[in-house]
């Protein structure tokens, strides 16, 4: 997964603003869909219908955790939603 990360960050960072300046090309890929990340992973966390197994829940429990592991200051817009959970 992490390798897909890497090679969507660096196309579109190639091909985006032209600025090779900054040193986590991941995580100012994830910046731009931070919010809708943790929206959905969130509502699974949350959800009160149990629809979900708890097993998902800790899977999406974990892939917050690896969201700011790897996009690390760039997750700073989604640090409310996160707290939340």
């Amino acid at each position: 997964m992490r390798y897909a990360l890497q090679f969507l960050a660096s196309r579109t960072h190639a091909v985006g603003d032209g600025s090779h300046k900054n040193s986590n090309p991941v995580g100012a890929f994830l910046e731009q869909h931070i919010l809708g990340l943790v929206k959905r992973l969130s509502e699974v966390i949350n959800d009160s219908r149990d629809d979900q197994s708890s097993m998902e829940k800790q899977r999406c429990v974990k892939a917050i955790q690896e969201l700011v592991k790897i996009a690390k200051a760039h997750t700073r817009i989604a640090r409310p939603q996160v707290c939340r959970l």
